[in-house]
């Protein structure tokens, strides 16, 4: 729920444009919004992601990026790395996902 995590990227990234995501190209993310809901919607721990929208524009992007093609695992790190490295989360919550037994 809140794949977005209530507006997050946007507060701490002024100016989402400056990443470069052409690295997701294949996956239909072309924002950093969609980036971080295709980054949920790839991971095998989540079911299901619930995006809160406040306009009808945030819905239609929302559901964009709700097509099946899915972020690899190669993309997801490539992603939380350039993340890491331009956010700052050390005063908020673990953003990583939990790993299964498996990893």
């Amino acid at each position: 729920m809140n794949p977005q995590c209530g507006g997050y990227l946007a507060k701490r990234c002024p100016d989402p444009a400056r990443y470069d995501l052409s690295f997701l190209a294949n996956t239909g993310a072309t924002t950093l919004h969609q980036a971080a809901l295709k980054w949920c919607l790839s991971l095998d721990e989540l079911d299901v992601a619930i995006p809160g929208s406040k306009q009808p524009d945030h819905i239609r992007r929302n559901c964009s990026v709700s097509d099946g093609r899915l972020m690899t695992p190669e993309q997801r790190k490539q992603l939380e790395t350039l993340l890491a490295d331009s956010i700052d989360t050390s005063d908020d919550w673990d953003w990583t996902p939990p790993h299964t037994s498996a990893d």
